[in-house]
C-alpha cells in the first residue's frame, strides 16, 4: 500500500510541477520562508 501512495504521489506531483509547478512551487516556498517567521498568524488561517 506504501508503495501505491508513494508511486501515485510521485505521478501527481511529477505531472504537475512538470508544465508550470515547478516555476511557481519553489518562488512562492522561498518567499514564504521569511513571511512565514509568524507561525501564530499563519496557524489561524492554515486552520
Amino acid at each position: 500500500t506504501a508503495k501505491k501512495v508513494l508511486n501515485q504521489s510521485k505521478s501527481s506531483i511529477d505531472l504537475t510541477p512538470d508544465p508550470a509547478g515547478k516555476t511557481p512551487s519553489p518562488e512562492p516556498a522561498k518567499i514564504e520562508t521569511p513571511r512565514s517567521h509568524t507561525p501564530e498568524q499563519k496557524a489561524p488561517p492554515v486552520k
